[in-house]
């Protein structure tokens, strides 16, 4: 579970199975707790709903709350956050610092360096910075970013909206308008147009932060209750 729509989303979706008496959706400790007949349904339907739905679900075992096998996982999805928000953040500095900070530095004409000969012939440029930001950014937008194109796609699917559908949107608005102007750039060099690759980098890698910092939070909250 990611955000606050996640747990209602869950439980109308697992009482509409028959057989549920009660679903109790628990954000913090992202567990799901659910109450039902087992002549009508079983634990498999109910972790096959919510991988469905986009979730990564597996028993809990209330009487062996400190299983070793549980904790690792925790542990492995913790540095699996870690590692991806340090490596959008590598990624991002250099874009930002290109866009936002060097050109104000005295770096602006060097940053605006043409490079890549254009479609209308070597009379046409682009300008370095755009060309640096499109590579950075482009791992960013659909390597790290793919787990929300992902997430939107199975929460639309399901008549839902989370807020990886909101991340998409709005990082590929950013993303592929850039990508246009790059192209036109090129196309119709008296255009100058502008680019925003830095936005969607810097969207993603916020987000990812927060996928980390929030994983680190419900770690300790499980280790603390038990």
């Amino acid at each position: 579970m990611v955000c606050s729509s996640c747990p209602p989303r869950i439980e109308c979706a697992l009482m509409q199975m028959s057989g549920v008496h009660r679903v109790n959706a628990n954000l913090g400790l992202d567990k799901v707790v659910v109450e039902f007949d087992p002549h009508k349904t079983g634990a498999r339907s109910l972790i096959a709903r919510l991988n469905d739905l986009g979730y990564q679900a597996q028993l809990w075992d209330s009487g062996n709350s400190k299983d070793t096998s549980s904790r690792l996982q925790k542990e492995a999805e913790i540095r699996k956050a870690k590692n991806h928000f340090f490596f959008s953040l590598v990624l991002t500095v250099p874009v930002f610092l290109m866009m936002m900070v060097l050109p104000y530095l005295g770096a602006k004409e060097a940053l605006m360096t043409e490079c890549v000969p254009g479609y209308h012939g070597p009379g046409v440029r682009l300008p370095l910075s755009w060309l640096l930001s499109c590579l950075l950014t482009t791992p960013i937008q659909f390597y790290l970013g793919a787990r929300f194109y992902k997430g939107g796609y199975l929460a639309l699917r399901h008549g839902s909206a989370s807020m990886d559908v909101l991340v998409a949107l709005g990082t590929s608005a950013a993303f592929f308008y850039s990508m246009g102007s790059l192209v036109r750039r090129l196309m119709q060099p008296e255009q100058e147009g502008m680019q925003f690759f830095e936005t969607s980098a810097l969207l993603i890698t916020f987000v990812l932060m927060g996928r980390w910092l929030e994983a680190l939070a419900k770690g300790r909250t499980s280790e603390a209750i038990q």
